[in-house]
């Protein structure tokens, strides 16, 4: 399968659902090797023009007629990013910017409450507009008081986004196979079971694989192989849009990423998830209300994915 720059960067339905590898236990690579050149072209064609990467699985092996049972497990745990880590302003500090720029003239009433994106000096404007005549007053009094306490609640929100939108999740891998077989017949069998509860709160994955190898000699010039696996993966990730290339920076971006961890970076700490009553809070992008918390929870793929492959080979050499 051919996947472009943009389709890697993106993680988008086309990546996820055609993976060649996503159903593959880990436990079953044997060896994996990189081809390149000629040696690529010569066994795949024009498609491997850039190279190609040949996973080989496992295969059983004379075990003297006892067979050997292997299990593996493994447990790990996702922790969460924090700001200490990076260079971001608080609340504080970004709202008394904020209110610097306010009151030196920098934001213009009509372009805050008619624009396309906005946050709480825009929802302040709003308020400072919204009229009540049946008690002849406004949501908010025009004076510096008011204001002042309006933009408070923002000014000590100082909402971590990483908190928000991580997990500090569990990993958990279950593999078991048996490997038996003679000095003409070989077996191998494998199942194994995967849960991933994701690092963020639009993440998870859930998958289970498995494989049977036979190889048996027929005689001293022919031999045959037979393989069969299979695998079963739910999957739930953010919504995406396609990606727009940047020819001049040589960059890829969404103009609607909804990446939790972009996010986290990208957006302001003086926003809030939820309003004083608990309930998601949204501000204006793209001249519509937005709420991360919610985009995360109705904007998502959701894949249930059933691949089964069987492949048989016989094998005559002619001379030695």
């Amino acid at each position: 399968m051919n996947i472009s720059n943009e389709a890697l960067s993106t993680g988008d339905m086309n990546t996820l659902l055609g993976s060649s590898v996503a159903g593959l236990n880990p436990d079953d690579i044997a060896d994996i090797t990189i081809l390149r050149d000629a040696a690529a072209t010569a066994l795949y064609g024009a498609r491997a023009m850039n190279g190609v990467i040949v996973v080989s699985t496992k295969k059983g092996r004379p075990t003297a007629g006892q067979a050997k049972v292997s299990y593996s497990g493994n447990f790990s745990r996702y922790i969460k990013p924090n700001y200490s880590q990076f260079d971001v302003l608080n609340s504080a500090d970004h709202m008394a910017v904020l209110v610097e720029m306010m009151n030196k003239g920098y934001f213009e009433m009509p372009g805050m409450i008619n624009g396309s994106s906005g946050g709480p000096i825009a929802k302040m404007y709003s308020q400072l507009y919204n009229y009540d005549p049946v008690t002849n007053t406004y949501a908010l009094k025009n004076t510096p008081e008011e204001r002042n306490a309006f933009l408070e609640r923002y000014a000590n929100s100082n909402t971590d986004w990483f908190d928000v939108l991580f997990k500090n999740s569990l990993i958990q891998e279950h593999s078991l196979s048996i490997t038996s077989g003679t000095d003409r017949t070989q077996n191998y069998a494998s199942v194994s079971y995967l849960k991933d509860e994701g690092v963020t709160i639009g993440n998870s994955v859930e998958r289970i694989t498995g494989n049977y190898r036979l190889n048996f000699k027929m005689g001293k010039k022919i031999s045959a192989e037979l393989l069969t696996s299979g695998s079963v993966r739910n999957q739930r990730a953010p919504g995406t849009k396609d990606t727009e290339a940047d020819v001049v920076y040589g960059s890829n971006f969404r103009n609607f990423d909804i990446n939790p961890y972009n996010y986290a970076l990208k957006t302001s700490r003086i926003l809030t998830p939820y309003d004083e009553n608990g309930n998601l809070e949204y501000f204006r992008l793209n001249y519509a209300p937005f709420n991360i918390i919610n985009e995360l929870n109705s904007n998502y793929l959701k894949l249930n994915v059933v691949d089964y492959k069987v492949q048989g080979r016989i094998d005559y050499k002619i001379i030695p």
